[in-house]
């Protein structure tokens, strides 16, 4: 670990990191940009964390990756967890992380402790949940993950009384465990996945409740999203109740069910 050195305040003044190293950085003032540079080789996946939220700081953190031209290869401004970033370097070179705040602000509060290297990060995974008291493979992918391609968690208990509950996955890889975690939703109910085949009414999957299933949409050959169809059989009178997650567990979908 090691402290930053102003002026860092662009490329040509940035400080130089030795990957992978943990630097304590400060916004003194509205504006205030840091920048560190760090050697990379193509093909190598450099990851930032960096930690803000609940360290007491009043820092809403902005990280780039960017090349000695100043051109933008990452943001996490794209990312639906801002504390996390990584890319896949383009090239041999100099690159620079570069922090700044989101609202431009900058005070004696706007501290925070930013790690740069070839670390093990999840960035997804599916199935997105599974049965309480049951565990299995996951699919998952990210960065410097290697020849890890799945992740089984312990099989994860439930509080009495919740039909839902939310877990957490990491994964094991040559370089150890990854550095953060993805949430999963651990259900009360038996779970299957999706067929692939249920894009119509005429090929909509019987379900036979309750039940969870966990699916994903896709484009079809024209880049339009499809849809998934589900069959079951129900009464009159009866109040059933269909939920859905997806936005709470990190994913881009806001799922409509008609």
């Amino acid at each position: 670990e090691t402290q930053e050195r102003e002026p860092n305040n662009s490329f040509g003044e940035a400080q130089e990191l030795a990957l992978p190293m943990t630097v304590h950085g400060l916004l003194p003032k509205p504006g205030h940009m840091d920048v560190y540079r760090f050697q990379a080789k193509a093909g190598q996946e450099v990851v930032c964390l960096i930690n803000a939220g609940g360290l007491g700081t009043r820092h809403d953190p902005v990280m780039e990756l960017v090349d000695a031209n100043g051109r933008v290869i990452a943001s996490n401004q794209q990312e639906r967890d801002r504390t996390s970033l990584g890319a896949k370097i383009p090239a041999d070179g100099a690159y620079a992380a570069r922090v700044s705040d989101y609202q431009q602000g900058g005070t004696i509060r706007h501290f925070y402790r930013l790690t740069v290297g070839q670390l093990p990060l999840l960035k997804g995974r599916y199935p997105l949940g599974l049965k309480a008291g049951t565990t299995r493979d996951f699919k998952v992918w990210g960065y410097n993950l290697g020849e890890t391609k799945t992740g089984a968690p312990r099989p994860f208990g439930m509080i009495a009384g919740k039909a839902i509950d939310t877990g957490a996955l990491v994964a094991q890889t040559k370089m150890g465990e990854t550095v953060n975690s993805l949430p999963l939703a651990i259900g009360r109910y038996d779970e299957i996945d999706e067929t692939n085949t249920n894009l119509s009414w005429q090929t909509a999957q019987e379900l036979r409740y309750p039940l969870t299933v966990n699916g994903r949409l896709t484009l079809d050959s024209s880049g339009k999203a499809t849809s998934d169809f589900y069959r079951f059989t129900a009464k009159k009178g009866q109040q059933l109740i269909l939920v859905t997650a997806a936005a709470r567990l990190g994913l881009p979908l806001h799922p409509g069910i008609g």
